[in-house]
Formats: C-alpha cells, sequence, structure tokens
C-alpha cells in the first residue's frame, strides 16, 4: 500500500473488504489515490487507481516477483540500473506514456486505471480496469454546469480543508470558488519567481498579486506565498533525478513545483490540492466549427466555408486534418519536424522505432493539440500522458507531501470526456464551461482570461548559470553512454553555442530553448546519471 495519508489506509481497508464478499469483479469501483498489492490465492494482485496518482512497479525475474514505489529500487536490487532506451525515446520525442515501460530496463510499471496479476511461475497478465464510458452525452450549457460543479464538489469535500495551491489561472480559481461555495475558511499557497522573470506578451510572469486579490475577494484566511529560485540542468541533477527516478519534462517548473511541497510541509500538512488536470477535463478549450468538420472529415461544409472566405484558412486546416488517404502522408512530415524539433537523432533506430506507431495512426506528433477533440485521445493522449506518479514520489520524497488534484476523479474525468463540444465553447471564447464556474466576485482579469500564468519565468538566469553543465552533458553524449544515440548533437550544440542576445518575446525561440533544448539536455544528464549508479 502507497501513500501518505490516513485516506489512503482506509480505502486499502476498503478495497479488501470488497474484494472478500464480491471477488476480484470489486476492482471496477474507481478508489483512489491509491496503489496496492497483496496475494489472493496463487496471484499476486498489483492495482493502480483510475488516474494513477500514485506509482508502483514490478520486477518479474522468473519465479521471483517483487514490487515498490520505486522502480530504481528494483532495478538496483539486482545489479547495476541499465536505462530504457525505448522508453528514453519516446520521453524524448513528448509521446505519450503507453503500456508498462519504465525507465529502467527490467522493471514495469502498472499503468493508470491496471490491475497486474502475477502467477508463481511468473506468467502475469495485464488488464484495464478503468473502462470510462466516452459515448457523448445529450446535456445543456446549464446542467452541465451543475453537473460538473456537483462532481467536483464531491472530489473536493473530503480534502475540502487541506490548503489549496492557488495561482492567477482558471483551474485553481475555480477550486477556490467551490470551496467558498462549500463555506470552507479557505488556506492557499502561491509561488512566485524570486529573480526577475522573462517579459511575456499576454500573461502573468508573477501570479501572486492576482492569487492574493482572489483570496481576498472570497474571504480565504491565509495566503502564503513563497519566492522560488531559478531551477534548471543543475537542480534536475543535484536532487531531481534522485526524487522523481526520471528526467524533468520541463527542469525550469521544478522549483516551482517543489515549493508547492515545502509549503506544505512547513504547515505541517501531509497532502495539498492541485489542479494540473483542470485545462483538459472540465477545462477543455472545446473546437471551433471549422475543427470539428475538419475532425469529421466533412469536405461538402468545408469546401463551402473556404469558397466564402475565398480560401482563409485552407491550407492549415488541411495540414491539421488531412484526407484520410493522405495522413500517413502528413504523419510522416510531421514525424521529420518534431524529430528536429525535440533535437532526437533522425538516423537512430530507436526513435524512429517509436514513432512508427503514431505515424501509422496517422498523428501529428508536431501539434500539441492534435487529437484533442477526440474523448478517448484526450483521455489517454492529454490527461494520462505522463504518469503522474513520478511527481507525487518526488513530493513525498522530498517534503512527505502529496498533491491531491480533484480534477482527476475518476467520475469526473469520464463526465468531462463525455460532454458536447457546444458545453466548452460557443463561438465566442474558450473554456465556456469551467469559466462559468467561477465566483462572480473574483477580479475580472481572472474571470475574462485576460492573461496567462506562466511558472518558471526566470528560466534564463538558471540556463545561464548553467552553459558549462550544459556542455559537459553534450560532450558526454558524443564520448558515448547507453542512449547517446538518440540525442542530435549537432543540433544541440548549435543551440547551445548561439543564445540569441534578445528576442526573448518570440513564442518560437522560447520554445526552442527553454522547452525542446531543456528537455533534450535533461534527458541526456539522466541518463548519464543512470549509467553512474
Amino acid at each position: 500500500m502507497l501513500g501518505p495519508d490516513a485516506k489512503t489506509l482506509s480505502d486499502e481497508a476498503l478495497l479488501r473488504t470488497a474484494i472478500e464478499r464480491s471477488g476480484l469483479s470489486a476492482l471496477s469501483r474507481p478508489l483512489g489515490p491509491l496503489a496496492i498489492a497483496w496475494w489472493n490465492e496463487d496471484e499476486l494482485i498489483l492495482y493502480r487507481d483510475a488516474t494513477g496518482r500514485l506509482p508502483l512497479y514490478v520486477r518479474i525475474a522468473g519465479e521471483q516477483t517483487a514490487f515498490s514505489h520505486s522502480a530504481l529500487e528494483l532495478a538496483q536490487a539486482v545489479g547495476k540500473p541499465r536505462i530504457d532506451k525505448d522508453w528514453l525515446a519516446a520521453y524524448l520525442l513528448t509521446l505519450p506514456e503507453r503500456g508498462p515501460r519504465s525507465p529502467f530496463q527490467g522493471v514495469s510499471r502498472v499503468p493508470p486505471g491496471h490491475v497486474m496479476r502475477v502467477r508463481r511461475d511468473g506468467t502475469y497478465r495485464l488488464d484495464r480496469w478503468w473502462q470510462p464510458d466516452l459515448d457523448t452525452v445529450d446535456v445543456g450549457f446549464e446542467d452541465a454546469v451543475r453537473e460538473g460543479e456537483r462532481l467536483l464538489d464531491r472530489a473536493l469535500s473530503p480534502d475540502r480543508d487541506l490548503p489549496l495551491t492557488l495561482s492567477a489561472g482558471v483551474d485553481s480559481n475555480v477550486l477556490l470558488s467551490r470551496l467558498a461555495a462549500m463555506g470552507v475558511d479557505v488556506e492557499a499557497m502561491t509561488a512566485s519567481p524570486a529573480s526577475d522573470p522573462d517579459p511575456w506578451d499576454g500573461g502573468w510572469t508573477d501570479e501572486g498579486p492576482l492569487a492574493a486579490q482572489a483570496m481576498e475577494a472570497l474571504g480565504g484566511s491565509v495566503h502564503h506565498q513563497m519566492r522560488v529560485a531559478p531551477t534548471g540542468l543543475r537542480e534536475a541533477i543535484a536532487w531531481g533525478f534522485d526524487a522523481a527516478e526520471q528526467p524533468m519534462y520541463n527542469p525550469s517548473n521544478l522549483g516551482w513545483t517543489d515549493a508547492l511541497g515545502e509549503l506544505a510541509s512547513g504547515l505541517r500538512r501531509q497532502a495539498y490540492l492541485i489542479g494540473t488536470a483542470g485545462n483538459f477535463t472540465l477545462g477543455h478549450g472545446g473546437l471551433d466549427r471549422i475543427e470539428i468538420l475538419g475532425q469529421q472529415r466533412d469536405w461538402a461544409a468545408l469546401a463551402s466555408i473556404f469558397w466564402q472566405s475565398r480560401g482563409h484558412g485552407l491550407r492549415s486546416t488541411l495540414k491539421a486534418y488531412p484526407p484520410g488517404p493522405l495522413r500517413p502522408i502528413f504523419a510522416r512530415k510531421s514525424a521529420q519536424r518534431h524529430v528536429a524539433a525535440v533535437m532526437a537523432n533522425r538516423n537512430s533506430t530507436t526513435v524512429m522505432d517509436a514513432l512508427w506507431p503514431e505515424i501509422h495512426a496517422g498523428h501529428l506528433v508536431d501539434r500539441p493539440d492534435d487529437g484533442i477533440g477526440d474523448p478517448s485521445r484526450r483521455l489517454n493522449d492529454f490527461v494520462l500522458h505522463r504518469d503522474p506518479g513520478a511527481y507525487s514520489l518526488m513530493s513525498v520524497r522530498r517534503h512527505g507531501t502529496l498533491g491531491i488534484d480533484p480534477y482527476a476523479n475518476p467520475a469526473l474525468v469520464e463526465y468531462a470526456m463525455r460532454l458536447p463540444n457546444h458545453v466548452f465553447t460557443n463561438g465566442n471564447g474558450t473554456r465556456r464551461l469551467q469559466r462559468a464556474m467561477l465566483d462572480e466576485r473574483l477580479p475580472s482579469a481572472i474571470r475574462d482570461m485576460e492573461g496567462r500564468g506562466v511558472q518558471g519565468s526566470d528560466w534564463r538566469w538558471a540556463a545561464r548559470r548553467d552553459v558549462g553543465l550544459m556542455k559537459s552533458v553534450i560532450d558526454r553524449i558524443e564520448d558515448g553512454h547507453r542512449g547517446a544515440d538518440l540525442f542530435d548533437t549537432v543540433r544541440l550544440r548549435a543551440l547551445h553555442s548561439a543564445w540569441p542576445a534578445a528576442g526573448w518575446r518570440d513564442k518560437a525561440q522560447v520554445m526552442a530553448y527553454r522547452v525542446h533544448l531543456q528537455r533534450a539536455l535533461t534527458s541526456a544528464a539522466f541518463a548519464q546519471w543512470v549509467e553512474e549508479l
């Protein structure tokens, strides 16, 4: 059984009692956050909650089976750990985390919403026990708001007295609004940059002031604010890898994430509320009319629109929603662009093997929103894109605290996936459903989404500090190590040696340096870290 809070203990007891009464059919009922293992007659049962808030790994070697919340612990139990190159390639390529692979060879994860049954002879069966209904429901906007609020309130209720991670964004302010509606005297936590942030058009680089206004407007009692030093590659190597047992998707956000656990620990709390799954559940932005027709491949209707608009938007629509026979061709071109952007090695067999299933399925991997209108893909490729267990493990190890996300409640996730598009947008704005749940007393800048919060906005301070460290990582790739062949060292060195002096309002430039370069270097550094264990 994993999990630091008492609620997990009661969930474990409930599940064991249910299994005694109903057998393994009891596993079809969502409980969590929960990850447990127990012997049932001649089988070891490994169970993970629907959305994977807590990690669970297993190593099967013949008739010997071991399990743990730590993949590294299992890898080290049989000798020197080795990086799983296939896992690392998928990570570098930002592909959704599917199947049982873990960062370490010979160790498997139990994916979210799955149960693994391991027999004494080492044979096993992996089944997805959580099978949410994804058929669209016929519901009006007002009814959708009421039901969404009801489900969110139910998810919040057991943890209503926990401190809330509060930003200037919609996700956390909806949680604040619902807690206020319950009559909770909210205690909130906000992290802000400690140094000068980069300018960001249309966004807030320090969300502290607006978060404070929100708390004052809704009568929250205590607002804890913490200034967070910039983080980057150095912090990932120094403590991030050991705590999370994987690379950082964006190391500049590492300090912000860690600060929340530190704040909660300082308040002597074992858990705190977060809202990271809000974007793709109640906060889904919806599709506009052209996107819907493109997804439906309704070429007659699209032709009429483009005829009236004299072809405006035709090219971008065809690129996003190519006709069926052309989709594999577009997917291949998309994969080629993406490989270059993320600085992966196009000559690596492992890299191309990781991309082939995406190409075969017609997925456009260089488009961050590809497939978001499909409920199945929104669930599996967005909500469950990265296994959240790693960051839960990091928070527990670093501070003895765990982030609880009400938006990841299985019933709420399932309902959000089933809602029709008109609930999320009516053509006059995005995130329509979630914005309707905001308390009217909140600042208009939050309610009207006048900007977007940016965490880790002082990332360039850490990047400039780490220039020498970045060079040593690239040098080490060229010297060779397990997984080194996944990286395009020519592209890495070109970007590293040519930091622009200006142009940091350009989102493409920021994406190349802050996201792609940092992720590639952190991924390589993780492989090197594993090699040195």
